[in-house]
């Protein structure tokens, strides 16, 4: 009964995964893409979590974003050895959305204030750095941030964090997936 119940949950889960990234609205072809891709993923693969499957495994990003929409929130990440939004992977049993609370107090050491509960954006990342060379399906939230706010981080998964003007962050294309998440936020606002 146990074991039905569980694959049962995993069932639902899974369903969720679909939906909230078949309803991402793709801001262009490359993304339109990689929903077009995870959505068969999901719907064939055996295993879709760390450490199950770990060529290929589910993640989430969030953004958060100063009130003026303006600014964010990046960690210099130590595994990746980028500045990216703070995140991790999606644990068994979680929903995206769950994920990203246990992220944020995790990493942030705060409650997240959601903009949206959906994810906005969607990719499929080849890993660089310390951990390359598997891929991650990264679901990316919007989070309500503020400048004034103390963020504790995780001193395992970040050296440093800070604000950066949107307008200014370096468009490395080894950070291309961060340019294009910004211009996705700033056809949003």
């Amino acid at each position: 009964m146990k074991e039905w119940l569980q694959r049962e949950h995993e069932k639902v889960l899974r369903h969720g995964y679909i939906s909230d990234i078949g309803n991402i609205q793709p801001l262009d072809l490359q993304e339109s893409e990689d929903i077009t891709t995870t959505l068969e993923w999901l719907r064939t693969a055996q295993f879709i979590h760390k450490p199950e499957n770990m060529n290929c495994h589910l993640g989430v990003l969030f953004m958060l974003l100063s009130r003026d929409r303006k600014q964010t929130f990046l960690v210099n990440h130590k595994k990746a050895q980028l500045w990216i939004p703070p995140g991790g992977h999606v644990d068994v049993g979680l929903t995206l959305k769950q994920a990203v609370e246990l992220e944020m107090l995790e990493e942030l050491n705060k409650k997240p204030k959601f903009i949206n509960t959906k994810p906005f954006f969607l990719t499929r990342t080849l890993t660089t750095g310390l951990n390359s060379g598997h891929i991650d399906v990264t679901s990316w939230f919007l989070l309500e941030g503020s400048q004034h706010s103390i963020y504790k981080l995780q001193s395992k998964e970040a050296d440093e964090g800070r604000w950066f003007e949107l307008n200014n962050i370096d468009h490395e294309p080894s950070n291309a997936y961060l340019a294009r998440a910004i211009r996705k936020i700033q056809t949003i606002y």
